[in-house]
């Protein structure tokens, strides 16, 4: 995660009981290692530019008409323009060795940006004792940085070392159940679908006192339905099922909710509208959109954010010797 202000990287290992998390918080922007520009700086020599030098010539040229009935003014003007030839020359040399000086200083400030990437990758390892099943999880500002396009130096020397697959599974029946103590009310709304979902709502079911379910249509699966019947016959609870039409479903959709509920989140839409949602709510992003939890916050609407990205961000220290899942 970035953090600016560091001098170099922070590793903080957090043993979360069930899995093996190690925090890494870096101060990067685009070609920028905690202060360490890869950007080529301007040489202070500059040569003249097209302008000027046109400039030069047309002076030339009417100083030459004027001296051609004068000896002497021409022998001064021959000894001017060689006087300026000599210093454009000393200057385009100077120029030469300080873009030279540039490119050795880039390159050295290169080598010592890999060697710390190169470090950071062992002491994480060291950490982890097993790359099996390692994955990474970027902040958005670190990954526009750390994995931009190819010809930016500081991606490349990051992609050079760290070739850990980006972590997806944030709707993974594991780590969406690590989510579900937060849900703390006893009405609920899903918004979506995830192949977890029958399971996780099964385990839930003994604290729900309403459940409503907000889907595209083109999701409405018979196995679904069937799910909506089994479980209102197996925990005595109705599913309200509102199925959403139409290639802007979720633009045009109003979620309201008078009394606090807890929102379990599959969409990753941005669209549709929370004003009418109660404060103290509670909104399970699943998929762990930055973008949706500052709009959340934004709004300061009291609803309460919750995503996986953010309980890794705030992870306490809990054992030392935690097992993957």
């Amino acid at each position: 995660m970035k953090k600016k202000g560091l001098k170099e990287p922070l590793i903080e290992p957090v043993g979360l009981k069930s899995h093996m998390l190690i925090r890494v918080s870096l101060d990067v922007e685009e070609e920028d290692w905690f202060g360490i520009s890869f950007r080529m700086a301007e040489p202070g020599y500059q040569s003249r530019s097209a302008s000027e030098a046109a400039e030069m010539q047309k002076q030339e040229k009417q100083d030459n008409r004027s001296s051609m009935w004068h000896p002497l003014k021409a022998l001064r003007q021959m000894y001017r323009v060689k006087k300026e030839a000599g210093q454009e020359k000393r200057r385009r040399r100077a120029e030469a060795l300080e873009q030279e000086k540039l490119l050795a200083e880039r390159e050295e400030r290169i080598g010592r940006t890999e060697e710390a990437i190169g470090r950071l990758l062992r002491d994480i390892k060291a950490l982890a004792e097993e790359e099996r099943d390692c994955c990474c999880v970027y902040e958005n500002k670190v990954r526009k940085a750390l994995l931009a396009a190819e010809k930016c130096v500081l991606s490349f020397l990051w992609q050079k070392y760290f070739d850990f697959p980006e972590f997806t599974d944030y709707a993974g029946s594991f780590w969406v159940k690590l989510l579900m103590p937060q849900a703390v009310w006893p009405h609920f709304v899903i918004l979506g679908t995830a192949p977890c979902l029958y399971a996780v709502l099964e385990e839930a079911a003994h604290r729900m006192k309403s459940l409503r379910w907000i889907v595209p249509e083109e999701d409405c699966t018979d196995e679904l339905l069937e799910f909506v019947e089994d479980f209102y016959t197996e925990y005595g609870l109705a599913i309200a099922l509102q199925p959403l039409t139409g290639k802007a479903a979720w633009k045009r959709f109003r979620l309201s909710a008078p009394l606090p509920v807890n929102i379990l989140d599959f969409t990753g839409e941005m669209q549709g509208t929370m004003s009418e949602i109660a404060e103290t709510s509670v909104w399970l992003d699943m998929l762990s959109s930055e973008e949706k939890r500052r709009r959340i916050a934004g709004r300061n609407s009291g609803i309460v954010y919750v995503s996986l990205k953010e309980k890794w961000k705030y992870a306490q220290r809990r054992c030392n010797r935690p097992v993957l899942p």
